[in-house]
């Protein structure tokens, strides 16, 4: 009998915004923490804002809610343009974030040619790294801002976040099998808990990730995270949320014995075989390739490899646990069933 080997958690691109995070600290080298405590937090509320918003709309999407659309390979949206307005206010909002603490004595980022300097936030990198091959390579000459010319650490930022979150919503749920939807069904369920579930688990990564890179921007501890805090409180953060994650995907979408069936570290398989099938659920049969690009691949290894963690625990095995080498892919993982007497 057919059944997935290891469904569990369909999350963790996370993200393009935590390369954010381990570019804009370094312990001996930042000058300004003020500018950098606010990109690390203005990035974050960005992230929370736009992937709750995301989340939201694909909800309304698996409970058959009218007015909800994702179409193949784009983004959520509702007929309203609710979803849009938010995400819209949301950056916005970043970019102010930005203006005052970095932009100089006018508190406007790139006016006045006195902007905290971008080696004084570690940004002296060249242009934006890029990710997924979805451009976000614009030249970065000042902090950005309301006002900025495209030129900026925000606009960046802003990129690398929006394709990372896009990449991991599409992922998580652009393929679930429609037929589905509004059903109530153990299928319906499962899809649910797949984009509710991934993307709490985002989210709070993204939390502690960044209270991490604030402690190591107030010199607490040397970082890089999450294994530079000496504290252990991260790691620890960031294992019981993922078995959280885990442990409620496999109630979800582990058949009728809300487990699944194969242990997942430290879930306990039920040694059944009946869980719902990638197939059945309409996920992804093979992980997506990741493209990591740029000078941010030095800052923080485990920063990269969370971005190539979208299919973990979902019958894939471990994803490569190391940074993949500039421009080039992590490989593909496909997520196979396996047999079972």
């Amino acid at each position: 009998m057919q059944t997935v080997s290891r469904l569990g958690s369909a999350a963790a691109l996370t993200l393009g915004m935590v390369l954010v995070l381990s570019a804009v600290v370094d312990a001996d080298t930042g000058t300004n923490p003020k500018c950098q405590s606010a990109i690390i937090k203005g990035s974050g509320k960005f992230v929370a804002a736009k992937a709750k918003a995301l989340q939201k709309c694909e909800d309304n999407i698996v409970k058959g809610t009218a007015g909800y659309s994702s179409p193949p390979g784009g983004r959520c949206a509702d007929t309203a343009g609710k979803t849009a307005a938010t995400i819209a206010k949301a950056e916005t909002s970043f970019k102010r974030m930005i203006d005052a603490p970095c932009g100089g004595a006018d508190k406007t980022c790139g006016a006045g040619h006195d902007d905290v300097g971008l080696n004084a936030v570690y940004f002296d990198i060249g242009p934006c790294p890029g990710f997924e091959r979805k451009g976000c390579t614009n030249r970065i000459d000042h902090c950005g801002g309301v006002d900025s010319d495209g030129r900026g650490v925000t606009d960046c930022l802003l990129c690398l976040d929006e394709t990372a979150i896009d990449s991991a919503m599409h992922l998580y749920a652009n393929g679930f099998t429609s037929g589905e939807f509004g059903t109530g069904s153990a299928i319906n369920r499962c899809q649910a808990a797949i984009e509710k579930e991934s993307t709490k688990f985002l989210l709070t990564k993204s939390k502690v990730r960044g209270k991490c890179w604030e402690a190591v921007n107030r010199g607490t501890f040397a970082g890089p995270c999450p294994s530079g805090d000496t504290s252990g409180k991260t790691q620890t953060a960031l294992a019981k949320a993922e078995a959280v994650m885990v442990a409620k995907l496999c109630q979800a979408c582990g058949g009728t014995d809300g487990a699944c069936d194969l242990q997942i570290g430290a879930i306990p398989g039920s040694g059944n075989t009946d869980d719902l099938t990638p197939a059945q659920i309409g996920f992804a049969q093979q992980c997506p390739p990741i493209y990591l690009n740029g000078p941010l691949g030095a800052r923080d290894d485990q920063a990269l490899i969370a971005t190539a963690r979208a299919c973990r625990d979902v019958g894939v095995g471990d994803v490569n646990q190391r940074a993949v080498d500039v421009n080039q892919p992590a490989p593909p993982r496909t997520i196979a069933a396996s047999s079972r007497d």
